[in-house]
């Protein structure tokens, strides 16, 4: 009884597989066209000869200035910018706010683009970050506005009542006559936003009042 075969897949690359097809060119330098389409084609059960692998090193500057399409990895449209190295920087830097829950706006993303662009020495009249620059540049790493809901991340609840305990204790050195509670009667003209720019939920947290008492 002789065992059937599942057909391999028709090559028709994305622009991340060629992206990765150029990055593992690249990283294994010692490997020839031939040994990386058998490398690709048993990892993803492709049909690719070495002349595809050819073809598409021969423009890997192209493919690795290319930025990878998050929302839909699997898309074959080109989809490239003007300047890659400056929207890398806003990547990465995007990530590492929305890693550190610091609020992001559009207004914010202009003010970075038009930094990073100065420090790349790129002029004011061929990129100005205007709100189209914004559109695309969310659209392309797959972020949106979302709305802060409640203060789960305000304070860790294994520290409750070391901090109670805390309180307590400074406190004890007044009188109940002269102890107020004057929470939220003051203006918070510059409380944080309940809106920021994420890829997901994020929980919310008690907000850093700068009150101006009336």
């Amino acid at each position: 009884m002789s065992l059937q075969r599942h057909p391999k897949k028709r090559v028709q690359l994305s622009i991340d597989n060629k992206r990765e097809i150029c990055e593992y060119a690249k990283q294994n330098s010692t490997l020839n066209h031939a040994d990386i389409a058998k490398h690709f084609n048993d990892k993803y059960n492709f049909n690719m000869n070495r002349s595809t692998v050819t073809k598409i090193l021969a423009k890997k500057e192209k493919w690795l200035n290319i930025l990878s399409t998050k929302q839909d990895p699997s898309t074959v449209r080109q989809r490239s910018v003007k300047y890659p190295r400056l929207n890398k920087a806003m990547e990465l830097w995007v990530n590492q706010a929305i890693a550190m829950n610091l609020p992001l706006s559009d207004q914010i993303l202009q003010e970075k683009g038009l930094e990073f662009a100065e420090s790349f020495n790129i002029e004011d009249d061929d990129i100005r970050c205007s709100n189209g620059w914004v559109y695309k540049f969310k659209k392309r790493i797959g972020i949106h506005k979302i709305t802060l809901h409640g203060e789960a991340n305000s304070a860790s609840l294994t520290d409750i009542a070391e901090e109670r305990l805390s309180l307590q204790q400074v406190l004890a050195e007044y009188d109940l006559e002269n102890i107020y509670n004057a929470d939220e009667t003051g203006l918070f003209y510059r409380m944080e936003p309940n809106q920021t720019l994420s890829t997901s939920s994020i929980a919310g947290r008690k907000k850093v009042n700068f009150k101006l008492n009336c």
